[in-house]
């Protein structure tokens, strides 16, 4: 059984599509997406329709819930995270009547064969974060009892993952449409114009992962966001390279 997991893609449909064409020369049984398809990105709606044509298992992400149940701005936020709530009250805008629905078909956590668990933040909450360094206690603790998974799938954290957790493996395949990378020497985030995805080979007993960073062209994906109408817009593109 081969698979590709997909995650966190916000809205970006140029490195939707990227991964697609990548993933349609590997000749997958299955694509599996992990949730966080139409916020903080430039097109919504164009990237919600591409999945739907798709026909694949979608995990419930912390953004696909905040679309379908927005409400009016904080006024305690800091300056960056209003920002991004901004640009996610304009996403949810944009979104037609049919891609909402669409939206909240999406599974808090799907059981993929009997082997699979897949999920956004961890099993229990789309906003809970693992990282390299959570305990596998909490992992464990958070897998539902009657599950019989050996295979963990993540999202949520926008960064490439494998780890073995007590008989589980947990893999998080990354962000297609909104990777971070850190400058270790100016000590800041920025986002790199390439999407991140995974091919998951199960053969009997052996499981092969593969992790990829498919890259697209960045003046392309700029063009995009600032003739959006987003707003932030020229704030949300200058972090890209």
């Amino acid at each position: 059984m081969k698979l590709a997991i997909i995650s966190d893609i916000h809205a970006n449909l140029l490195a939707l599509e990227t991964s697609l064409i990548e993933i349609e020369n590997e000749n997958v049984d299955q694509i599996i997406c992990l949730g966080d398809v139409a916020g903080t990105g430039a097109q919504p709606n164009e990237t919600v329709t591409r999945l739907k044509e798709l026909q694949i298992p979608i995990v419930m992400g912390n953004v696909d819930a905040f679309i379908l149940n927005k409400s009016s701005i904080p006024g305690d936020l800091d300056a960056i995270t209003r920002k991004f709530w901004e640009i996610d009250m304009w996403c949810a805008e944009q979104l037609s009547p049919e891609n909402l629905a669409f939206i909240r078909t999406f599974k808090p956590i799907i059981q993929y064969q009997q082997s699979i668990l897949c999920f956004h933040g961890s099993p229990q909450s789309y906003d809970d974060i693992i990282t390299i360094e959570t305990p596998d206690e909490i992992i464990v603790s958070s897998l539902p009892n009657n599950s019989d998974a050996r295979i963990l799938l993540g999202g949520h954290v926008h960064q490439q993952m494998l780890r073995r957790i007590k008989s589980y493996y947990f893999i998080n395949s990354g962000s297609v449409g909104l990777p971070y990378e850190y400058e270790r020497d100016n000590k800041t985030i920025y986002n790199p114009a390439y999407a991140e995805f995974t091919i998951l080979t199960i053969d009997s007993d052996r499981i092969s992962v593969s992790f990829r960073k498919v890259p697209y062209d960045v003046s392309q994906l700029k063009d995009i966001i600032l003739s959006s109408g987003m707003p932030n817009a020229d704030w949300f593109a200058s972090d890209w390279r």
